[in-house]
């Protein structure tokens, strides 16, 4: 009788910890599959997007977000809207780089220059979806609450305004 109720309650608390673990792996997997996709479809590429094609996915994100995501109940469920959220910051920032703008001389505004120009932009994009992928996780997981820091901001700005008006110099 004393061996079957350590027995029995062996396996009650050894299945509660199975089931828990096995939940948890799940959530993880669903996650990962969820990241997947936020960086196919939303991610991969934007750094050649325009600011019309940034402010579609930004308002997709928000869909998704506001509708879609409402009716999926998960334990995790703040790291998937953290994780959008963390998406529209980076499209924002990614809007930013395109709205600057530089004065430049109508007369010696020529296709190099604007090749030029286009390729400084991108290069600053990837910077900052450098930053996004090596902080996603840090910001899902409530470790921070930023893309970039507004110094970082400033930087990125500060650099690329002085690459321009070399160009319109």
């Amino acid at each position: 009788m004393h061996n079957v109720l350590i027995s029995s309650l062996l396996s009650f608390i050894l299945g509660s910890f199975f089931v828990r673990i096995t939940n948890k792996v799940y959530n993880v997997y669903l996650f990962s599959k969820f990241k997947k996709m936020i960086n196919t479809e939303y991610v991969l590429g934007i750094e050649y997007l325009d600011t019309k094609s940034t402010t579609k996915l930004y308002k997709r994100l928000t869909y998704l977000k506001d509708h879609e995501l409402c009716y999926y109940k998960n334990d995790d469920q703040i790291k998937y809207i953290r994780f959008i959220e963390f998406t529209r910051m980076l499209v924002e920032e990614i809007e930013n780089i395109d709205k600057l703008y530089s004065f430049v001389n109508i007369n010696r505004r020529n296709e190099f220059n604007v090749a030029k120009e286009k390729e400084l932009r991108i290069t600053q994009k990837k910077k900052v979806l450098e930053k996004y992928k090596l902080s996603y996780s840090k910001y899902s997981s409530l470790k921070t609450d930023y893309l970039l820091t507004e110094n970082e901001q400033v930087l990125l700005k500060k650099e690329l305004e002085k690459e321009l008006e070399k160009l319109s110099s």
